[in-house]
C-alpha cells in the first residue's frame, strides 16, 4: 500500500509530459528504489507500457538510472538524492544552497500560481485506475465544486480529454455530478460539509478528530469451501477468457488468503486451502518478477520452469526475489532456481479445503 504521494509543482507543470508520465515522475522522486510491479499498479498499465514510458522520460532527459534508484532529473530545479528518497529543489534554493542544477527554464503563465499536488493514499491505492483518473479525482476530492477551467489549468490537458476522463470514472462509479460540482466516491474518504461547499477527508482523520462516528464493525462469516470456490469460479473465468496479467492473479489470490484468514472459522481444511492458495501467490509473484525484470524471449522456457517447481522454491524465491533485483537476475538464474516437481498447471489436482 501507498501512502498519499506528492507531485512537486516543478513536475506538474512540465510541458509536453502526460499525466502518467508525471505521475511516474513524482513515484520515482519519493521512492527511487521502487519495484517496477508497484509502479505498474500506481499507473495500471503493463510491463511493456511501463517500460515504454520509462524510455520516453529517458529520451526527455527527465529520468535516469544509477544501479538500482531511479534519479529525476527537472529543467530549472536540482534533484536531492538521499537513502530514504529524493525531493525535487527549486532553482533558486539551489543555487542559496550553492548546488548544481540545470539551465533554467521559463514556466508557463498559468503555472505561477500552481501548488505541489497531493494525491491521497485512498485514491493512488485504487485498482485498475489510470493516472489521468487518480488525477481527476484528486482535484474534486480537495475541491467538488472546482469548475473545469480549474480542472484543465492543474492538469494541463484539454478539454475533450478531460471530459473522457470524467466519463470513464462515472461509468466506473467513482464520480458522480451534483448540482454543485462532482461527489467523489471512493473507499476510506468521506465528504464532510461546510460553509465553503465541504471537501473530502480520510475516514481515519475524521474519525479521529470527532467529525465523523467509527461505524460498528460486525465480522463476516464464510465458509473456507465458499471463498476457495470462489477463487477457483473466478480463475478458470479469467482462463476462458484468454488468462490475466501475473499481478493481477497475485493480488486475487492474496485477497482470497486474506479473506479466509479474517472470515472463515478455524477448521482442518482452512490450514489446507491457505497453505494451497500461498503456493498459488507465490507462483504468480513469480510470474510478473519474469514478466517485469526478464526478456520475453525467456517467458515461456520460465513459465515451464515454475510448473514444475515445488512449493518450498516458490516460497524461496520469494523471499529471495528482491535479492535477485538487485543482483540483477539473469534469465539462466532464475532457470537454473528452479527444478522439475510438483505440477501446479490444474486447479483440478488442488486439496479439496472441505
Amino acid at each position: 500500500m501507498f501512502k498519499s504521494v506528492n507531485v512537486p509543482r516543478e513536475i506538474l507543470i512540465l510541458p509536453h509530459a502526460k499525466l502518467a508520465e508525471k505521475l511516474a515522475l513524482a513515484v520515482y522522486a519519493a521512492i527511487p528504489e521502487i519495484t517496477p510491479p508497484r509502479v505498474r499498479r500506481v499507473l495500471a498499465i503493463s510491463g511493456a507500457g511501463l517500460r515504454m514510458l520509462k524510455r520516453r522520460l529517458a529520451q526527455k532527459g527527465l529520468l535516469t538510472r544509477h544501479n538500482d534508484r531511479h534519479i529525476v532529473r527537472i529543467p530549472g530545479s536540482v534533484y536531492e538524492d538521499h537513502p530514504d528518497g529524493g525531493h525535487i529543489v527549486p532553482f533558486g534554493d539551489s543555487i542559496k544552497k550553492q548546488q548544481k542544477v540545470a539551465p533554467p527554464q521559463p514556466s508557463p503563465p498559468s503555472a505561477v500560481a500552481l501548488a505541489d499536488f497531493v494525491i491521497p493514499a485512498e485514491i493512488i491505492n485504487l485498482k485498475g485506475v489510470s493516472a489521468s483518473g487518480k488525477f481527476v479525482l484528486s482535484v474534486y476530492a480537495d475541491n467538488p465544486t472546482a469548475t473545469n477551467a480549474q480542472v484543465l489549468e492543474i492538469l494541463a490537458t484539454s478539454l475533450a480529454g478531460l471530459k473522457k476522463i470524467k466519463r470513464r470514472l462515472i461509468d466506473a462509479g467513482l464520480l458522480t455530478a451534483t448540482a454543485t460540482g462532482y461527489r467523489v466516491h471512493v473507499p476510506g474518504l468521506v465528504f464532510l460539509g461546510d460553509s465553503a461547499g465541504g471537501q473530502f477527508v480520510s475516514e481515519t482523520d475524521a474519525i479521529k478528530n470527532g467529525q465523523i462516528v467509527a461505524p460498528l464493525v460486525v465480522r463476516k462469516v464464510r465458509s473456507v469451501q465458499a471463498i476457495y470456490d470462489e477463487w477457483l469460479a473466478l480463475m478458470m473465468k479469467w482462463k476462458e477468457l484468454g488468462g490475466a496479467a501475473p499481478w493481477v492473479l497475485q493480488e486475487t489470490t492474496a485477497n482470497y488468503i486474506k479473506q479466509i484468514m479474517d472470515e472463515a472459522p478455524e477448521t482442518p481444511g482452512r490450514a489446507v486451502a491457505l497453505s494451497y492458495l500461498k503456493t498459488k501467490e507465490n507462483f504468480y509473484f513469480a510470474l510478473q518478477y519474469a514478466d517485469a525484470n526478464l526478456p520475453s524471449s525467456y517467458f515461456k522456457q520460465i513459465n515451464t520452469a515454475l510448473l514444475t517447481a515445488t512449493s518450498d522454491q516458490l516460497a524461496d524465491f520469494r523471499d529471495q526475489g528482491e535479492g535477485l533485483k538487485l543482483a540483477r537476475a539473469t534469465p539462466q538464474k532464475m532457470l537454473n532456481f528452479f527444478g522439475s516437481a510438483v505440477d501446479l498447471a490444474c486447479p483440478a489436482t488442488s486439496p479439496s479445503p472441505a
